[in-house]
Parts: C-alpha cells; structure tokens; sequence
C-alpha cells in the first residue's frame, strides 16, 4: 500500500506564524533548515506569496542544489493572495493579478512542480475565467499539477467537480472532523495535502498520534509539517519514521 510522504510547509520562513510576533528566522536558520530536509528524506516543499519572505528564500536554497538534487523535489506554490508587512495579506483571483503572481513566483524559484489557488472558496472555483486562466498558466509555464488549497468542505465538492485540480490541500486534524472525513472518503480520487496536523501549535501534544491521524486521513497523499527550527523538524521525522516507510524517488513526485 503507498503511504502518506511527510512534506515541509515553508510559511514560518517567511513572515511571522501562527502569531503576529513569531520571529521570523535569520538567513542563516533558513539555510539549514532546507539543507537539512533535503539530506533527510524530504521532497515536498509548500511556499506562497502569501508567505511573505518563503519564496525568495526557498528559491535562492534551489538555486545551490545540483540539477539532479532539484530534479527530485517538488515544489509548490499558490496564487490568488499575497501578504506584505506593510498591507497584510491582499486576496485577488482576477486573471491580471493570478498572471503577475505566477510570473514572480517562476522568477523566484524556477520551475514549479505544483500551482496551487489560494483562498479557494467554493465560489471563486466556481468562477470558468479562474479556471480558464489557471489552465493558461499550467499550459504557459509548463506546471504538470493544479490544486486548490480550501477551508470547506464545500469547496472541497466544488473542486473536484472541476476536473482540473489534482491536489487538494486543507487543515487535516481532529479539530476539523468535516475535512477529515472528506479527506479518506476521497483520497483515492485526488491527491490530499493534510496541513497543520498540529493545528498551528494548539495540538502539538502526542506528536507521533497526530501525524498518524493526518495520515490515514489522506492516504497516498501528503503531510505537511510547518516549522523554521532544524531540531524540531528532526524530532518530527523520528516520530514519522516510526510510524510510516519513507517515501523516496523520483516515482513519488507530487504524491
């Protein structure tokens, strides 16, 4: 049976998370927090605009690694929100402001593996030019997969309606019991992407417990866990690992 893949969400890297006065890491921090992922086994990164700082720190990491090092991971970003220190984060899903992102983002980290529509209510998957332009964009930059990262199950059905996502990304853990079930009801169907396990820190008490419910609850998909502290991530992987095959290769991109 294939298994969930352990991933790294990247938002911490960028801007202050989960609350307003978390310091955001020095360069340095970042540096071997992504090297250190990368020798261990890790080959899923998520980052965004709406990240502030994560995209044009994880692209300057990318831009070091050897070609056959990049060729094995996948990255994926979104579009349709970005966050500034000095406006907050800003929603649009106009096919002027989904353009302009994507561009920057390919500016900043090469090729992406993964395209992601961020805020994705059931009305904005809803919206055929929102579609019509992530298709455009797929077609233009060459993106293999779409997703939408969503917050309802609502907009969950209206995904996977679409035909066109691949991935679904969502909060999978047992403070969101609707997403859960819909999550192993559908991980054949599409790829799930289980993010804050932890809930952003509210439920970081039995560590291994936690990953394990993400991960039946996606099936082959994806476990993302957010961190910016090199020990903390090695102590997340000791408890994956006891639980859960590593999942290595190429054969495992994108889930």
């Amino acid at each position: 049976m294939t298994r969930a893949q352990l991933g790294l969400g990247l938002i911490g890297i960028g801007r202050p998370w989960p609350v307003a006065d978390r310091a955001v890491p020095p360069p340095d921090q970042v540096r071997d927090l992504l090297r250190y992922a990368v020798a261990s086994g890790i080959r899923f990164f998520d980052t965004a605009p709406a990240y502030g700082m994560s995209e044009k720190r994880l692209g300057s990491f990318l831009h070091t690694l050897p070609a056959e090092a990049r060729e094995l991971l996948v990255i994926a970003t979104k579009c349709g929100e970005i966050w500034t220190p000095e406006h907050g984060s800003v929603i649009d899903h106009s096919p002027e402001a989904l353009t302009r992102s994507v561009a920057r983002s390919v500016d900043l980290l090469g090729r992406l593996d993964l395209l992601q529509l961020h805020q994705a209510s059931s009305e904005v998957i809803g919206e055929p030019l929102v579609i019509d332009t992530l298709r455009q964009l797929r077609e233009s930059y060459g993106i293999p997969y779409l997703g939408a990262s969503v917050k309802t199950v609502e907009a969950c059905d209206a995904a996977l309606t679409t035909g066109v996502f691949t991935h679904l990304q969502m909060p999978v853990n047992d403070t969101r019991p609707d997403l859960v079930a819909w999550a192993r009801s559908h991980h054949q169907a599409i790829t799930i992407i289980g993010n804050r396990p932890f809930a952003s820190g509210q439920a970081a008490d039995r560590p291994g417990e936690r990953l394990a419910y993400t991960a039946g609850a996606v099936g082959p998909g994806i476990v993302l866990t957010g961190t910016t502290d090199q020990t903390h991530l090695a102590e997340t992987l000791t408890e994956w690992r006891q639980r859960w095959r590593p999942v290595r290769g190429a054969a495992d991109k994108a889930g």
